[in-house]
């Protein structure tokens, strides 16, 4: 009976409800990713968002300086759709049940 191997859980341990949430409040971070155990997409969201945060605030701030606001204006514009892209997908997919943990199961429904 030690030799048998345990069936595959139907869900993962981890709560739709709490991804859905961390998605919603820190999802530009990938913090609803790290849950998850995607840890691997969960450190790209975060590097890019990080990324595109600094490189876009900088390019905005030399924009301002320069009194160039319209471009100012566009450069902040960018970053927030930038930041807001991969979060929003995440969260759709989180929605439609086609979000699942890092071994493909679906999330525990809550």
């Amino acid at each position: 009976m030690a030799d048998q191997e345990l069936p595959p859980l139907l869900y993962s341990p981890k709560d739709h409800a709490t991804a859905i949430s961390l998605c919603a409040t820190l999802g530009g971070f990938g913090v609803h990713r790290y849950y998850v155990g995607r840890w691997i997409s969960g450190t790209l969201q975060l590097l890019s968002t990080l990324a595109v945060v600094i490189l876009g605030g900088r390019l905005a701030w030399e924009a301002y300086r320069t009194s160039h606001l319209i471009a100012a204006l566009l450069f902040i514009v960018a970053i927030m759709v930038a930041v807001a892209v991969w979060p929003l997908v995440d969260f759709w997919l989180l929605n439609t049940g086609r979000f699942g943990d890092a071994a493909g199961r679906p999330l525990l429904p809550g």
